[in-house]
């Protein structure tokens, strides 16, 4: 049979098998489509209706035994009854079960057929589904440490060996998170011309990515602003303000 009157035995499988937890309608509404392209395919005209995996056909007397035969022969199928327009006084005889005997050696049917019993699929209770996990829930990411790296007045040199420990632990930060760009912003006081701010700045900023960089920051990930005195931290009118405001802050970028 070409088209949709091919019938394989391992997709009706498929479906008898889900008719066990899905229920019998599935297996009979399959079964009924299988058979009807089938007979289709034979140019037999016929009607075939299932109750479970048994076929009953309704034919003319010509074609009655063509089409049971027919039927039979569709995969699943456990027996075919088939009803003609012959005079009620014959006898009804069902088509042969999976057997398949040829039909020409069945009884002639009439209009009053014998059901033969159901072979419907046994039904088997549903397994329980199993409880989904529920997913772990996704960590935040750490922001980066927020350390001030301060430097000497008028220079590019940390005040301290306690400067160069933040330093390192900003490198710890972005060693253990490789696609985060960072800046490294450097600033000063609000002494000397606007230029010397400008370069002392960027000096700064230049200062703490080689420190960065010397352990073992990918370079991709560091951009060095110097920003002199437009942003600072404290008032430059007391000394603790100036001191305050010579530094290098980090500011995460994004992703690379």
């Amino acid at each position: 049979m070409n088209g949709r009157g091919v019938v394989t035995a391992a997709g009706l499988a498929a479906v008898v098998t889900a008719g066990a937890v899905t229920g019998a309608w599935l297996v009979e509404k399959t079964l009924t489509e299988e058979a009807r392209a089938a007979l289709k395919a034979q140019g037999i005209d016929a009607e075939v209706t299932f109750s479970g995996r048994s076929a009953t056909i309704t034919a003319g007397s010509a074609e009655a035994r063509q089409a049971a035969a027919t039927v039979i022969g569709v995969p699943w199928v456990a027996d075919v009854n088939y009803e003609t327009d012959a005079p009620a006084s014959q006898t009804a005889t069902p088509a042969s079960s999976k057997a398949v005997e040829p039909v020409g050696k069945t009884a002639s049917a009439s209009s009053s057929p014998s059901p033969s019993p159901s072979a419907a699929p046994s039904s088997s209770p549903a397994p329980s589904p199993s409880p989904t996990p529920s997913p772990s829930p996704t960590p935040s990411p750490t922001p980066i440490p927020a350390v001030v790296v301060h430097f000497s007045g008028g220079s590019d040199t940390l005040v301290s060996d306690q400067e160069s420990k933040k330093v390192e632990e900003v490198a710890a930060w972005l060693k253990a998170n490789p696609t985060k760009v960072v800046q490294v912003v450097g600033h000063t006081d609000s002494g000397r011309t606007e230029s010397f701010r400008e370069e002392l700045s960027a000096q700064r900023a230049k200062k703490v990515v080689d420190q960065l960089v010397a352990a073992g920051v990918d370079p991709a990930q560091l951009v060095a602003v110097g920003k002199a005195a437009t942003e600072p931290a404290e008032s430059n009118d007391t000394d603790e303000g100036r001191a305050a405001n010579r530094r290098v802050t980090f500011v995460e970028q994004g992703e690379r």
